[in-house]
């Protein structure tokens, strides 16, 4: 079934600039495993690490996701 696919809001940029869209994603992987790392120590300990998954969710959407209409 294709309904997912054309529900999809990617952009054709993640197959135009590949090597970009991994990179994002391997920034989000680093940004939730220093959130992994910190869970369980309380708020304070995550604050830091909080940010920078925001982030790179925040610059892979603004490159690679249509916005919302």
């Amino acid at each position: 079934d294709n309904a997912a696919i054309d529900a999809s809001r990617a952009l054709p940029a993640i197959w135009e600039d590949l090597d970009g869209f991994t990179q994002d994603f391997a920034d989000l992987r680093e940004a939730a495993l220093a959130l992994q790392e910190v869970a369980g120590q309380g708020l304070d300990a995550m604050r830091p690490a909080i940010g920078p998954v925001g982030q790179a969710c925040q610059a892979c959407h603004e490159a690679y996701r249509e916005p919302d209409s």
